[in-house]
């Protein structure tokens, strides 16, 4: 009350003079992508703290106030909000990161038909499994999955506390794309370069809790952006578990994660860093979810580092089973 708040409340007071434009919107079915500062991310953010955004851009885009933080009273939530203020100490100690974050929407103009997929030629390429390790931190250098929701950041402004909420809450910087990125179609994707991590956590859903103040040291690039890159596709929910079997759905998922792995901005196409995407409240298979993403990743010529979160069984058999396919020689149509 003494340092934090009134310095993000100077933040606030001086938005006109740290945002002097109109912040554009990644709108739907147009790629395009939106650069700025850490510190022009760090002013929406306390203004989306203090909850002085009209309460929706649009039927279409997600909340981006924080006033869902102050509603509810668990202790999951008392320790995402730990983050945020750990996040704004940061901010106002001028110890936050001066560089520069991107916002890309990519759209997938003409998405792949069942016949292209089944007629593909591609090898299956490799792929790690471990029962071991978080994205975040063994995925380093690599393209990292987020379990995404279709409106960025999930739960993040309320209760959830799952694998985005955590992520977004742990690199608050990433809750910026609540403001600006209108609700994911089924051929498009989020990718966000150069946030930071600020705080590290223990748990899980009602189990996580904040940890420490975390000293993210991942190199910059010519942008001085953080070379880390997240990318945010949605999976499909299933009421009924067998219905995600039925070859559209599979398709859809197919798609999906092509989008996502597709070929970026980079020359070099790093592993994709993923694990049991869509598997929890969505119900999705995670043998079915892990040849999908294989498929999709060996498409675009990208390995594969796959973490199964403490399931030592699922690496176990997934490790078999690509080994199986490997030296069949199989392919991703096959």
């Amino acid at each position: 009350f003494e340092k934090i708040l009134p310095g993000m409340i100077d933040l606030v007071l001086n938005s006109e003079f740290i945002c002097t434009k109109p912040i554009p919107l990644l709108r739907r079915l147009k790629s395009a992508s939106v650069s700025m500062s850490q510190h022009q991310a760090s002013c929406l953010l306390a203004n989306a703290f203090f909850c002085t955004f009209p309460s929706s851009n649009g039927h279409y885009f997600p909340e981006i106030n924080f006033f869902g933080y102050f509603i509810y009273r668990r202790l999951s939530q008392s320790s995402k909000l730990h983050c945020i203020v750990n996040y704004f100490s940061r901010v106002v100690r001028q110890e936050a990161g001066d560089g520069v974050l991107t916002f890309t929407r990519q759209v997938l103009d003409d998405p792949p038909s069942i016949d292209f997929w089944k007629n593909s030629t591609s090898p299956l390429r490799d792929m790690l499994v471990s029962s071991e390790g978080l994205i975040e931190k063994d995925g380093e250098g690599m393209l990292q999955v987020d379990f995404a929701n279709k409106y960025l950041g999930g739960g993040v402004l309320r209760t959830g506390c799952v694998q985005e909420e955590i992520r977004f809450i742990t690199c608050p910087e990433a809750i910026v794309s609540c403001l600006l990125t209108e609700c994911l179609l089924p051929n498009e994707c989020l990718i966000i370069k150069g946030i930071e991590t600020y705080s590290s956590f223990t748990g899980y859903a009602q189990s996580f809790r904040f940890h420490e103040d975390f000293v993210d040291c991942t190199p910059r690039d010519s942008w001085r952006r953080r070379e880390k890159e997240l990318v945010a596709i949605d999976a499909l929910p299933f009421r009924k578990p067998a219905d995600q079997f039925d070859e559209n759905l599979i398709l859809r998922e197919l798609n999906k994660s092509y989008c996502g792995f597709m070929c970026t901005a980079s020359n070099y196409l790093a592993p994709v860093a993923t694990g049991k995407w869509g598997c929890g409240a969505f119900r999705g298979n995670p043998e079915l979810k892990a040849l999908i993403q294989l498929m999709s990743a060996s498409e675009c010529g990208r390995d594969m580092f796959f973490l199964t979160f403490g399931d030592a069984n699922l690496a176990e058999s997934l490790h078999h089973v690509h080994q199986l396919l490997v030296a069949h020689n199989k392919t991703v149509g096959e």
